[in-house]
């Protein structure tokens, strides 16, 4: 195990510790997206060759992409934005791999692995800046409907 690889984990492991004391249903379930990404990634992983595609990475990337899509439309928490738009990133990156293998060897790499402390950190930010406001417990309306004075709020 790599140097880079133990701090991520005590990073996630940190980060888990403190959204499972702390944090609401919504960071509790974003926590076990990313623990079920770090957990199945080494199982998908292709490392006869890093010049390869990871599909089985993209796979996963995806997943949580569509998890962190969900948990902001479910919730309406600014952290799942932000967690999204960070595995939008990294879905992206995969997809800039596959065009250019040798090219972007590096970006890939270290693109995808600090991707992750932007999600654990935004994940962090809610358990930190978010923890007063309510839990919405159905998803956000949208269209926002107008309001009944007839006035507009834009």
């Amino acid at each position: 195990m790599t140097l880079a690889q133990i701090v991520n984990w005590i990073a996630l492991a940190l980060t888990c510790a403190i959204v499972f004391w702390r944090g609401r249903r919504p960071e509790r379930f974003g926590m076990v997206i990313i623990i079920a990404g770090f957990l199945a990634t080494p199982l998908v992983q292709r490392v006869d060759s890093w010049y390869a595609p990871q599909y089985g990475i993209l796979a996963v990337d995806a997943a949580a992409l569509l998890a962190f899509i969900w948990l902001a439309f479910r919730y309406g928490c600014y952290w799942a934005i932000c967690g999204a738009a960070f595995q939008t990133v990294s879905v992206f990156i995969h997809f800039a791999f596959m065009i250019a293998p040798h090219a972007l060897y590096r970006a890939y790499y270290f693109g995808n692995f600090s991707i992750g402390y932007l999600v654990l950190g935004s994940i962090l930010g809610g358990v930190i800046f978010e923890r007063a406001t309510p839990v919405r417990c159905r998803p956000l309306p949208w269209p926002r409907p107008s309001s009944a004075s007839g006035s507009s709020e834009d």
